[in-house]
């Protein structure tokens, strides 16, 4: 949702990554969708999918210009926080009111839910 230097820690046993502020064993870049769309003079975005471990509602946030101008579809993963999927949703519709909000029929936990947007008309 910023431009921001994160700090990528490598787990050596489980090979599983983790992405904070300070520590880590090297320095990643962080950009928002919007910055990276507008330095590539990008003229269509068609889809988007998020699934980054709790990080859904800071990169949607970080998506609003192009959510508004391309209305690509999109997948997100929401299920880290009880209210991650009212979260996305929220952030979703205010960007782009044309979007129509499916919920995915899997759920492994109460709140489980991957959800998916089209957009009634399709941007030029």
């Amino acid at each position: 949702h910023s431009k921001e230097t994160l700090r990528f820690h490598v787990d050596q046993e489980s090979w599983a990554g983790t992405v904070g502020e300070e520590g880590g064993d090297f320095a990643v870049p962080g950009l928002p969708i919007d910055d990276i769309v507008d330095d590539l003079k990008l003229d269509r975005v068609d889809f988007i999918k998020f699934d980054i471990e709790g990080a859904e509602r800071h990169a949607l946030n970080g998506t609003w210009r192009t959510l508004a101008r391309f209305g690509p579809d999109l997948v997100v993963s929401v299920y880290h926080r009880p209210d991650d999927p009212q979260a996305a949703q929220k952030i979703v519709a205010a960007a782009n009111p044309a979007y129509i909000l499916r919920e995915s029929d899997r759920r492994d936990r109460s709140y489980y839910m991957n959800f998916f947007t089209v957009r009634e008309t399709r941007s030029p």
